[in-house]
């Protein structure tokens, strides 16, 4: 039995030591996130998630916290938009600075950094269209 309880309460402390860890990691300058529904300690958010019509729960949502809401699910980041001009600004005036492909060291490695499927944003200008284009040119 007691080696049971000490399994319980290491799992519990690892949980806690990942979560406070997780923590320090995610905002490491401490920039404040915009306002959100309070969650439960290691499950975040996971509850406040609406599932049948969502729609009345952000509504009342934007009411309570306005248009921009915050959420975490298990150490995933979800930033609820509620208005079609701050979609437009985030996603497509400010796409070069939030959108990017993830980097896998491991391709660029072995060799297949080639891939224009895998094609990061070129920060010079250049278009990605010039940028593949000039990969088909001999030098």
């Amino acid at each position: 039995m007691s080696s049971i309880i000490s399994a319980v309460l290491t799992l519990l402390a690892l949980a806690i030591l990942y979560r406070i860890l997780q923590s320090n990691s995610s905002n490491p300058i401490n920039i404040p996130y915009p306002p959100s529904p309070k969650g439960i300690f290691l499950t975040q958010n996971l509850l406040d998630i609406p599932k049948p019509r969502a729609w009345f729960t952000y509504t009342s949502w934007k009411k309570q916290y306005g248009n921009l809401i915050f959420l975490r699910v298990l150490g995933q980041n979800i930033l609820v938009l509620h208005s079609r001009k701050d979609a437009i600004a985030l996603f497509e005036k400010r796409s070069r600075i939030y959108s990017d492909r993830p980097q896998f060291p491991a391709v660029d490695m072995m060799g297949w950094d080639f891939n224009s499927a895998d094609l990061n944003t070129p920060t010079n200008g250049e278009s990605t269209v010039n940028y593949t284009n000039s990969s088909f040119v001999p030098h």
